[in-house]
C-alpha cells in the first residue's frame, strides 16, 4: 500500500470513529472529552517535544516566532477564525505587512496581530467568508472596532480627538 493509500484510508477509519463518538485511535473517550486519555497523554508529549526543540506545536516545521506555532499556522488560525475555513488563507498571508491596516502601529502575528472583518459579519453576512473582507489590526484597534462600518468607526475617532482638541 502506497503512502497515499495509506494516509486516505486512516482518514476514512478516523472519520468512521468520529462518527461513533470514539478517540481517533479508536478507544472510548472519558465523558464530556473526545480524545482518549492515552491519546491526550501522547499528544501532550508531543507538543512539549516539538516546542523544548523549537518547533510548532502545529505542524513541526522550524518555529521562527516567539510564540508555540510557526507564522503560517498562526496565519492560518487566525484565518479559520475568521471565515470557518483555512482555505485561501494565503491571501491573508501576503496582506499582512506588520502593521495595523488603520493606525500604522507595528503587530505580530500570535502577539497583538487580529484579523478583522472591514464590513461587519453582523450586517453584511455576504462578506463574512470572503477574504478580501479581511484586514490585520491590532488587537486594541479591533477591539475598539467591533462590528463597526470602517467609515462610523473613524469618524467616531475622529470626534474623540476633535472633543480632547488632540
Amino acid at each position: 500500500m502506497c503512502n497515499e493509500s495509506r494516509k486516505q484510508a486512516n482518514r476514512i477509519r478516523r472519520a468512521a470513529y468520529k462518527e461513533q463518538g470514539l478517540c481517533r485511535c479508536g478507544r472510548v473517550p472519558d465523558k464530556g472529552f473526545k480524545t482518549c486519555r492515552r491519546c491526550l497523554s501522547r499528544d501532550k508529549t508531543r507538543r512539549e517535544s516539538l516546542t523544548d526543540s523549537g518547533k510548532c506545536q502545529q505542524c513541526g516545521r522550524e518555529n521562527g516566532t516567539d510564540t508555540i506555532y510557526c507564522t503560517e499556522c498562526l496565519t492560518k488560525r487566525a484565518f479559520r477564525l475568521a471565515t470557518g475555513s483555512v482555505k485561501g488563507w494565503e491571501i491573508v498571508d501576503e496582506l499582512f505587512t506588520g502593521v495595523c491596516a488603520l493606525t500604522g502601529l507595528p503587530i505580530e502575528r500570535g502577539v497583538n496581530a487580529h484579523l478583522d472583518h472591514k464590513l461587519p459579519k453582523s450586517g453584511y453576512p455576504h462578506a463574512a467568508k470572503d477574504p478580501s473582507n479581511l484586514q490585520w489590526l491590532h488587537e486594541d484597534i479591533n477591539m475598539m472596532k467591533r462590528n463597526l462600518h470602517p467609515q462610523v468607526f473613524l469618524e467616531l475617532c475622529k470626534k474623540v480627538v476633535d472633543f480632547n482638541q488632540l
